[in-house]
């Protein structure tokens, strides 16, 4: 699979399917899908016209739409509990 990113991935898992409804061009359906990068360079193409790699504690603040913020919590989430699995 090639994302827009410009990365090549393999895919692991589905982590969750969002929806909501506070861009107001549209109600939205968002797909998260936790992968593995094989391959590419991430940079920004198609729509994407910059990317930015954060650590957790940087992540902004502000991000755009309730679906995005969940999705970044419950990755979050889910990697905080393997963490305590594995300890």
């Amino acid at each position: 699979m090639r994302l827009v990113l410009t990365l090549q991935v393999n895919i692991c898992a589905l982590q969750n399917v969002y929806s909501y409804q506070d861009d107001p061009r549209a109600y939205m359906v968002l797909v998260v899908y936790t992968c593995k990068i094989v391959g590419g360079e991430l940079k920004a193409g198609g729509d994407v016209s910059e990317v930015q790699i954060y650590d957790k504690q940087d992540i902004p603040k502000r991000i755009a739409f309730s679906g995005v913020r969940q999705a970044i919590r419950d990755y979050w989430n889910v990697q905080m509990l393997r963490q305590a699995e594995r300890d």
